[in-house]
Parts: structure tokens; C-alpha cells; sequence
């Protein structure tokens, strides 16, 4: 599922994206943190009450791989989006 969200903060608008995706391997997660990380605006993870910088392989391995976990982010980035797609949680 793909929502968008559009803010507006000082004068600047920000298109957040909330995907949910899930992660089944050590190598996606890997990929997963590398576009992740190579975003200049945050990128979160999670599921329930549990938010985790994406950025983070430490964190982001920590979660419960195989499950839905929703993935959110403030920036345009195709390849972080095609992960995101070919990833997501039917």
C-alpha cells in the first residue's frame, strides 16, 4: 500500500511516502539500509509502537524479519521507491 501524505512547513513542501514492505533476508536488509542511507532526509521503519531509524543495520536487524513493517520517508528517491515496490507487503 502506497499513501502520500503533503506538508507544508515553512514555505517548503515535503511529499512523505508510507509503504509497507517486508524483509525476509540478511541481503535485503542490507539493500534495504544501503538506499536507505543514501537519502539526505530521514527514513523510518517499523511496525505497532516501534520506530527505528532505517539508516541503522543495527536497528533495522533487530526488528521481526518476515513481518509488515511500514517504511516512511520525505524525499524522492526511485531507487528506495523500487525496493519499497518489489517488496511489498501483499
Amino acid at each position: 500500500m502506497i499513501e502520500l501524505a503533503v506538508i507544508v512547513a515553512k514555505k517548503e513542501v515535503y511529499i512523505v511516502q508510507n509503504l509497507e514492505i517486508r524483509l525476509r533476508s540478511l541481503r535485503e536488509v542490507q539493500n534495504f539500509v544501503r538506499l536507505a542511507d543514501s537519502c539526505t532526509c530521514d527514513v523510518n521503519i517499523g511496525y505497532d509502537r516501534i520506530l527505528i531509524d532505517a539508516k541503522s543495520i543495527v536497528g533495522v536487524m533487530g526488528l521481526d524479519l518476515g513481518r509488515r513493517m511500514k517504511v516512511s520517508f520525505e524525499e524522492r528517491n526511485a531507487a528506495l521507491e523500487e525496493f519499497c515496490l518489489e517488496h511489498a507487503a501483499v
